[in-house]
């Protein structure tokens, strides 16, 4: 009778994992891939005209300062400039490059404040890392704040309340591991995140310091991890759904490489578990349990409002790549500066997808 009851209690587990690992497993492959609305404008031509389209820019422009009349802030024009790279797909014949030097600037960006507030929004663009880049320290941004002023606020190292930011960087390591494997610059990508639940690095369990709080950004990873290719134009989209209210607990971010989906965090779409500020994805782990979603806003009007692209890179950023190089001195990396260029930037409320090559004719 025991021995039944057993058995019939370990095959009851096994259907339990199992269904748990098919919903994540159709969760993760419920977003769209491959081709989306961009697939209908040759070379982006036109798109800013589509229904879903919030807003556009292909850096087809005189000059870096004709820039300020579409974003909030351009930053750091100095280390901002025109390059006549674009992508092979692309109809234009220009980018915006940013650039960085040690000792003298952290690099450059361009903020926009978006006309009004949305509740999901996807952000797609092309970037190319310079063939010598080394590390970086922080990359692009999406996030909402009430009443946002023209221009970013800081606020590392603190719990926000009353906004949050989805950041996509280029890391060094892949959190999904422990110990934590390296990889080349300017490494693999990886999401940063604040928000009102967001945990500390301060304990295991990712409960602050009450004496000293001090939260940095929570870090997801793809998994497999996806390094980043230098000298190469990349399709990048990320896409940011807000919890349907202050109570829910079902906010999402998804990461699309070259039109192929590489990550996706909602409820129940991966399984892993917390360790400090870093969520580990390891469906394997005994530990793991799938994920919970997210609760990135405590007020209905508190919604998607900003965009950043940038290149900053502070001194530690240089001293990582030194670290790379001691171990690995056959490596091509500029110890002194860093150059990436940006290019088919595009907000939506759909799914973008990649550039239809220009001259072609759309869907």
């Amino acid at each position: 009778m025991l021995k039944g009851q057993l058995i019939f209690f370990l095959a009851m587990l096994t259907f339990v994992v199992v269904g748990i690992s098919n919903v994540a497993h159709a969760a993760q492959k419920s977003l769209p891939e491959g081709p989306g609305i961009a697939s209908g404008y040759p070379g982006d031509e036109g798109i800013d005209a589509h229904p879903a389209v919030v807003f556009f820019e292909d850096f087809e422009v005189d000059a870096i300062g004709d820039l300020s009349a579409r974003w909030s802030t351009v930053h750091a024009p100095r280390t901002l400039s025109l390059s006549e790279l674009s992508p092979p797909a692309s109809g234009g014949t220009r980018s915006l490059q940013v650039d960085a030097r040690r000792g003298e600037n952290t690099g450059g960006y361009v903020y926009k404040v978006l006309d009004q507030g949305y509740e999901k929004l996807h952000m797609r663009f092309y970037v190319k890392f310079a063939d010598d880049h080394p590390y970086s320290h922080h990359f692009v941004r999406m996030g909402g704040r009430i009443d946002p002023p023209p221009y970013p606020l800081g606020g590392a190292g603190q719990r926000p309340e009353d906004h949050f930011s989805i950041g996509l960087d280029a890391v060094r390591a892949s959190g999904n591991t422990y110990p934590s494997v390296g990889y080349p610059p300017p490494g693999v990508w990886g999401f940063y995140n604040y928000w009102p639940e967001m945990r500390s690095w301060q304990s295991v369990l990712g409960i602050a310091d009450p004496s000293n709080p001090s939260y940095y950004g929570n870090g997801f990873y793809p998994d497999p991890a996806v390094p980043i290719p230098r000298d190469e134009w990349v399709c990048v989209e990320i896409m940011t759904k807000l919890n349907s209210g202050p109570d829910a607990l079902d906010g999402e971010i998804a990461l699309w490489i070259d039109g192929r989906l590489v990550a996706h965090y909602g409820p129940g779409t991966v399984q892993g578990y917390w360790v400090r500020d870093q969520f580990r994805t390891d469906p394997a782990n005994s530990q793991s349990r799938p994920f919970e979603g997210f609760r990135f806003r405590n007020r209905d009007d508190l919604l998607i409002n900003t965009v950043k692209l940038e290149n900053y890179l502070e001194e530690r950023a240089y001293v990582w790549a030194e670290e790379w190089l001691r171990d690995h001195p056959d490596t091509h990396v500029n110890l002194t500066e860093s150059t990436v260029w940006f290019d088919h930037f595009v907000v939506a409320t759909e799914y973008i997808g990649p550039l239809a090559p220009a001259g072609g004719g759309g869907l």
